[in-house]
């Protein structure tokens, strides 16, 4: 039974996931790993972009101002990972509140 549930669980994640692809207008993984399931879920490779942390993000702090301007926009972010120490979802939450 625990069996069957895991993968009703599973196949309705994936829906999810490639339903929430369908509006990416970008699409950034960590790894070729990633990158390879993500075009296989949601197939926009034109779109999909690996950034091999650590990244230098140095250039882009400049930019903070030019994101304050465009705060009108309305902006999504989705970020899919699982829940281990290692991802740091608190920091992306920090991160995102700064821009």
């Amino acid at each position: 039974m625990r069996r069957i549930v895991k993968k009703v669980y599973y196949r309705i994640l994936m829906q999810v996931y490639s339903f929430g692809g369908r509006f990416a207008t970008r699409i950034m993984t960590n790894s070729s790993w990633t990158n390879n399931h993500m075009l296989k879920l949601w197939g926009k490779p034109n779109k999909t972009q690996i950034v091999y942390p650590p990244c230098d993000t140095s250039h882009i702090t400049s930019k903070v101002d030019v994101l304050a301007e465009e705060r009108r926009k309305k902006i999504v972010v989705i970020s899919f990972a699982q829940f281990r120490p290692e991802k740091d979802h608190l920091l992306q939450l920090q991160i995102w509140q700064k821009a």
